[in-house]
């Protein structure tokens, strides 16, 4: 008998003016001419069997198996008759749900059912997951390569710093002969240098994300909410111009978190210290103005989430292009404004002000990348990106991470920036590959275009709220409202 394929190869099934996927679990699982078509769960069940298996004949037996997980005993008369009987009308309600055609045709044969209809098999984009879980980074084939170097970056971090933790809790006085923030700095490094080079292929803004077909594309805007041809175009100008900034600010991202950890790793090796007296001071501005890089990259993909709308048909002119380059002028300026003051502090003041007015930038720094992923975390919440329950809860100990960066830098306790380090990293890996899913699961284009007509509907339907409501108000009141 055939079996409905692992969730890495999913398969629809096309029969008549339907549309059946079996893995589905949601109201979407059956749609018919376009439109879901709320079925009960018995006749989806038993309709998945006998379509998956369509052309061959299912006995009865396997079919009270398989939809109704029983298996009674053929001597027991009155149990496999009470099975037999719900078996049947059940294969009553489905010919009557789906109708009665040749298209739906389903028969009676030889002590068993089949279904006849003229059926085609899709296979849906690869790891079409509905949502962002923990099989799918563990069992989902795709981007394998890719997870296997998140893994094991993550786990080879998390391992270093318990056998750390253990040692300092268990060996009294125990040091260990390299700076633990070192080796964790070089994984984070290595696995954030290893996920930018992978992003060039994971992340292609030239990938062809709209079908060619003119009929499938029609299908698309019509499950989009677009009746206009005109605009379904706009919309598809704006959604790819919105993909590509993305992946542009997503790599900026990944560029700072790399240049970042380069810098870190030089500064957790004490060499700095034997050849100039300032230059350790020289180091952390360096990074502190790589970790605000980093707060203007994240608040960049924030602007390009928040902003999905165009209002006009120049796609290279819209609020989002506009401010997407007004931030990254402002953000640069920023960055060198702040990176100068404390260029200034370095040069004027004397050893004893530094020690005590340089980490304030650094609170500052962490307070401001805090915020810009806050942000980020909280549009990533939408029900259009699909994102678990648990993943904003989780990414927003990464926003009190990033608020804790000056923690990190020496002088501060090696054991506590270690552990800020090692779970800086977990954390990053499970956001990386969140922008992933988000990407081939098609969940990222789908947001871009389908959320456009949510905003585009949300005033003129609110002023017609508004309205209907005052009418409501003055009717109960016997007044007449004010033409606006």
């Amino acid at each position: 008998m055939n079996t409905p394929p692992p969730a890495h190869t999913r398969r629809v099934y096309e029969f008549g003016p339907f549309i059946l996927d079996p893995q589905d679990k949601t109201q979407g699982r059956l749609v018919k001419d376009d439109e879901d078509w709320p079925i009960p769960n018995k006749l989806f069940d038993l309709l998945c069997v006998l379509v998956v298996n369509h052309g061959h004949v299912i006995s009865c037996e396997q079919l009270i198996r398989d939809v109704w997980k029983e298996n009674p005993d053929p001597k027991d008369v009155i149990r496999h008759e009470s099975a037999s009987g719900k078996l049947h009308t059940t294969i009553k309600r489905l010919r009557a749900f789906i109708g009665e055609t040749k298209e739906t045709e389903i028969q009676n044969r030889h002590g068993g059912y089949v279904f006849l209809g003229n059926v085609s098999q899709k296979t849906s984009r690869k790891g079409g997951h509905e949502a962002f879980t923990f099989s799918w980074i563990f069992f989902s084939p795709e981007c394998w390569k890719t997870k296997i170097l998140v893994i094991a970056g993550s786990l080879l971090s998390l391992l270093y710093v318990t056998q750390y933790l253990l040692k300092e809790f268990l060996i009294p006085g125990y040091g260990p002969p390299i700076d633990p923030r070192l080796v964790l700095s070089v994984v984070q490094f290595l696995t954030v240098a290893g996920i930018f080079t992978a992003s060039f292929v994971l992340l292609d803004p030239k990938e062809r994300v709209f079908p060619s077909s003119t009929v499938e594309d029609r299908k698309l805007m019509k499950l989009c909410g677009y009746t206009n041809l005109k605009a379904w175009r706009i919309a598809k100008r704006s959604a790819k111009k919105s993909l590509r900034l993305f992946f542009r600010y997503w790599k900026l991202l990944l560029s700072a978190w790399g240049l970042l950890w380069f810098i870190m790793i030089w500064n957790f090796t004490g060499l700095h210290q034997l050849h100039f007296e300032k230059l350790e001071h020289a180091l952390n501005i360096v990074a502190t103005s790589l970790n605000n890089y980093n707060s203007v990259a994240i608040a960049l993909c924030y602007v390009v989430l928040n902003h999905p709308t165009i209002s006009s048909s120049n796609v290279s002119n819209t609020n989002l292009v506009r401010l997407s380059k007004n931030l990254e002028g402002w953000g640069g300026l920023g960055i060198i404004l702040f990176a100068s003051c404390e260029v200034l502090l370095l040069l004027i003041k004397s050893n004893q002000w530094l020690t005590t007015e340089l980490p304030l930038f650094d609170v500052i720094s962490g307070l401001i990348g805090g915020i810009s992923l806050a942000l980020f975390v909280g549009r990533i919440q939408s029900k259009f990106l699909g994102s678990s329950s648990w993943l904003p809860a989780v990414l927003y100990a990464y926003v009190a991470i990033q608020s804790l960066y000056m923690a990190i830098a020496p002088p501060q306790s090696q054991k506590g920036g270690a552990i800020l380090i090692a779970t800086s990293l977990l954390l990053k890996c499970l956001l990386f590959l969140y922008v992933v899913w988000l990407v081939k699961s098609g969940r990222l284009l789908f947001y871009f275009v389908r959320v456009r007509t949510i905003y585009d509907k949300a005033n003129p339907e609110w002023r017609k709220f508004i309205l209907n409501l005052s009418r409501k108000k003055h009717a109960n009141s016997g007044t007449r409202p004010l033409a606006h």
